[in-house]
């Protein structure tokens, strides 16, 4: 399974601090549903690219279909705010709907942890005043 974390900009290492933060499981059902229901966009939206992996990608295909690397769409950054709409999003449905995290044994208890590190992370990311975008590996 791809890991899919955040990288900031400016990089400012306290705000990732020690936690580690690995945000796959919320492209995964039910999340995509909870976010969208919520008027959000799914966390697919968030990934970006740096010009090196967009130029790794690009190399590898055939030369017909390469184009040059454009920041805006190909690299976006986004206020931190709107992940912690996403954790906002992800806790109602805990409280609201707590039949959609059965998928597995502790679902419910799994996905706040999860909650509580991205959040942290992610409010030290307003008061550091940077954005960010997701990257992801295989």
């Amino acid at each position: 399974m791809p890991e899919y974390w955040p990288v900031f900009d400016p990089d400012v290492p306290a705000v990732m601090g020690e936690d580690y933060v690995d945000l796959a499981m919320f492209d995964a059902p039910p999340f995509p549903d909870i976010f969208i229901d919520a008027g959000q966009a799914p966390l697919e939206a968030y990934i970006g690219l740096s010009e090196a992996e967009f130029n790794d990608i690009n190399q590898a295909m055939p030369e017909h279909m390469r184009r040059p690397y454009n920041p805006e769409r190909d690299g976006p950054w986004f206020p931190p705010e709107a992940m912690l709409a996403l954790c906002a999003a992800i806790r109602t449905a805990l409280l609201e709907q707590p039949e959609l995290f059965t998928g597995w044994p502790d679902m419910a208890q799994h996905t706040e942890e999860r909650l509580d590190e991205t959040e942290r992370v992610f409010k030290r990311a307003v008061e550091h005043g940077v954005a960010f975008r997701i990257s992801v590996s295989t």
